[in-house]
């Protein structure tokens, strides 16, 4: 394990030249070197776990965006970055990462593919930050971790979907 004050070259964690997130990196002095591999290293096992191809890359194509909007979420949740700066990464807009996280977060968290690939992410990060180890229990009922990340983000669905019919049924008592 490198030392806290070690700097890492970020070039040699993805040697990949059509790594778009690797160039962006780069220029990012807001994030720490340390971080910056983590975030790297996340992208490139999502593609490797989805079968990303490069030829995939800037396109619109189903498994990439679904991909892209796991990888967003993920980061966002555990780097807490500006959308602006996770754009960077996919070398999109800001606009598009929201509609990412938001479309993870309305659809894709309650499909098992899904969730699978988002805990796989989660623990590529804590593999990184923490050592390796197994999903550790927390004292909420028995359950791991993913299993509590997996019910809060369904929550966060169903929420949603109240909100709506709340807001719907309001205009309608309104109306």
């Amino acid at each position: 394990m490198k030392a806290e004050t070690e700097r890492v070259n970020v070039s040699d964690t993805i040697p990949s030249p059509w790594f778009p997130a690797q160039c962006a990196l780069r220029k990012i002095d807001t994030i720490r070197d340390r971080d910056k591999v983590v975030i790297l290293r996340i992208i490139r096992k999502a593609y490797q776990y989805k079968d990303i191809q490069v030829s995939m890359l800037n396109t619109r194509r189903r498994p990439l965006v679904e991909t892209n909007s796991i990888i967003s979420k993920v980061i966002k949740q555990y780097y807490n970055l500006p959308l602006a700066v996770i754009g960077k990464l996919f070398n999109k807009h800001h606009a598009t990462i929201l509609h990412y996280i938001e479309s993870y977060e309305e659809v894709l968290c309650v499909q098992n593919k899904h969730k699978e690939l988002f805990n796989y992410l989660v623990n590529v990060i804590n593999a990184n930050k923490y050592g390796d180890g197994d999903n550790e229990r927390y004292d909420v009922n028995s359950k791991t971790y993913f299993d509590l990340l997996n019910d809060y983000n369904e929550l966060v669905v169903k929420y949603k979907t109240v909100k709506e019919q709340v807001i719907k049924i309001k205009s309608i008592l309104d109306g």
